[in-house]
């Protein structure tokens, strides 16, 4: 009773040679036969342990080396040809590259050598011997272009990687645009896989025929390079010239201006087609309102035909978002709102996304004339693919002059009552020694009434905003070159070195760039006048040029 329980609770717990060896010593004390019996084992098995013990045959392998089933390819030396050979027909790509595809399933093959060859092998072996060949399972990938590639491809590439670049750099907005496929808004089908109980999968429409009218959306996205973030406009209406604009228009005002508050230009990268393609009337047209409005020198770099698919929003923004909404169907506006803006990735992308419910139309005509009158600077040598939008500078008629407050001082557009107050401003030795001395009396005053009826200069009184006290005069205009917009200014003397000019120069400039939409402001200064060159340089101006004017060496500053 003592033996059959002391064998039946070890054997379980041995391997094949330990069981051995076990038994072995049990039956130098009960004996061979009662072992067997008890064990069930074979008197061979026994046997053969205690001549392992004999031997000193303790450890090393449990079974002899060759034991066990021979492989399939040592069984038959030609399986691994006929798998090649079966699929060889339908075998695509160069069979010179280390790695190739095939077409025909598994148990394909298996039926195929099965009939064949009279050799009976699993699916799954069939799996381990393809990937033994270099097979794998591939979907696949749109890498061939339609037709011939533009000569001038790789240095349209080039200029691009360039510009993106130097706008990155100098802390400019870079943003990638394009529209995403539309999509069914309802209880239809989406592709992909999500995670449900077993046996329970989510019931959608068995077709997506229309029924009634269906609404489909029009995603606009803009991927911003500087910052890894991105905005999704989604339209409910057409994906056309004006949706497109409208989208970077949004995203601007929601997003871009905050973000960038010291922007001055703005780079858009975009496909060459589509409703922001390169021959776009309506495109155009559409960035010089949004040009106008925001102020923003737009540069547009196009990539050229059938390179899409290197745009950054592609890869960057469209792709993750198709990823977080597979296999969920797009039941309604509020679904896709919510799955595109929880989109995110392991670089942190965050996806802000709004809908859009304006109704855009088709077949919108741009005249030539309005077409012409675009502000529009092509760059060479692909003037087509590559320009710059400018926005026009507005009249006096169409700029608000505006009283502007600051921490301590006030600028209030000039008015007659201000010219009695000035003249002591003009005829003042010190104020005017780096400004081509004192100027008579009867010369300021005809000067500021000219400036008041010009309707391309904009004059401003500053004053301080606790006492009303006239502490200077500053007036934008146009400068001896006529294409620039010049800011001058002065100060009385007791004021000086008081912080006043910084304060009331940041205003202006900002004045500049809201009302006017000056993207360039220069400001001419002698170079003997050390304080203000120091003051110009402090709020961002660079020196452009120098040169002689009024007997005196004169540096010219510009703020871009």
């Amino acid at each position: 009773m003592q033996i059959e329980e002391h064998i039946k609770t070890m054997l379980p717990l041995l391997n094949e040679k330990q069981k051995r060896l076990f038994l072995a010593s049990m039956s130098k004390e009960y004996g061979v036969r009662n072992v067997c019996r008890v064990s069930g084992c074979s008197a061979h098995t026994v046997i053969k342990g205690k001549r392992e013990l004999e031997n000193g045959e303790t450890v090393g392998r449990i079974r002899s080396k060759g034991g066990g089933r021979k492989k399939l390819e040592e069984e038959y030396p030609e399986l691994l040809n006929w798998i090649e050979k079966i699929v060889a027909d339908e075998t695509y790509g160069n069979p010179e590259n280390p790695l190739v595809w095939t077409t025909k399933s598994l148990r394909k093959i298996q039926e195929t050598i099965l009939s064949k060859h009279e050799v009976y092998l699993s699916f799954k072996s069939v799996g381990t011997l393809l990937k033994k060949l270099g097979y794998s399972l591939q979907s696949n990938r749109k890498m061939l272009q339609m037709g011939e590639s533009h000569p001038d491809r790789n240095a349209q590439f080039e200029y691009i990687n360039t510009t993106v670049r130097d706008f990155i750099n100098e802390s400019q907005p870079v943003i990638s645009v394009d529209t995403k496929k539309k999509e069914l808004i309802g209880n239809y089908a989406n592709k992909g896989q999500e995670y449900r109980k077993s046996k329970t999968p989510r019931q959608v429409y068995d077709h997506d025929f229309p029924v009634g009218k269906m609404l489909k959306v029009s995603p606009y996205g803009i991927y911003v390079m500087n910052d890894n973030t991105a905005f999704v406009n989604l339209g409910t209406s057409r994906d056309t010239g004006e949706f497109a604009v409208a989208s970077i228009c949004r995203w601007w005002d929601i997003i871009g201006k905050h973000s960038f508050p010291n922007a001055h230009k703005l780079l858009i990268n975009c496909d060459c087609g589509g409703s922001n393609g390169y021959k776009r009337r309506l495109w155009k047209t559409e960035l010089q309102q949004f040009a106008n409005r925001s102020g923003l020198t737009l540069y547009i770099t196009h990539f050229p035909p059938g390179t899409s698919k290197w745009n950054k929003v592609e890869h960057k923004l469209f792709c993750y978002i198709s990823k977080n909404w597979a296999g969920k169907p797009l039941v309604d506006i509020e679904t896709v709102v919510n799955l595109i803006s929880n989109t995110t990735t392991k670089t942190d992308l965050k996806v802000v996304c709004v809908p859009d419910n304006t109704e855009y139309l088709t077949g919108i005509k741009v005249s030539d004339e309005l077409f012409e009158a675009v502000n529009i600077s092509k760059i060479p040598p692909h003037g087509e693919w590559n320009y710059i939008i400018s926005p026009f500078e507005k009249t006096r008629e169409q700029a608000t002059m505006k009283t502007m407050l600051t921490q301590r001082c006030v600028l209030s557009p000039l008015e007659d009552a201000d010219f009695d107050e000035l003249i002591p401003l003009f005829t003042n030795a010190e104020v005017r020694k780096y400004l081509g001395g004192v100027r008579p009396t009867d010369e300021v005053l005809t000067g500021l009434r000219n400036s008041i009826q010009s309707a391309r200069e904009y004059p401003f009184t500053l004053r301080l905003s606790n006492e009303n006290a006239l502490i200077g005069y500053a007036v934008i205009a146009p400068h001896h070159n006529p294409e620039d917009m010049e800011l001058s200014y002065m100060f009385l003397p007791k004021f000086w070195g008081c912080g006043y000019a910084s304060e009331t120069v940041k205003a202006l400039i900002d004045f500049c760039r809201s009302e006017l939409n000056l993207t360039r402001i220069v400001a001419e200064t002698q170079a003997a006048n050390i304080r203000s060159c120091a003051l110009l340089e402090k709020l961002g101006f660079r020196q452009e040029d120098s040169f002689i004017r009024f007997n005196a060496k004169q540096s010219l500053y510009v703020f871009e």
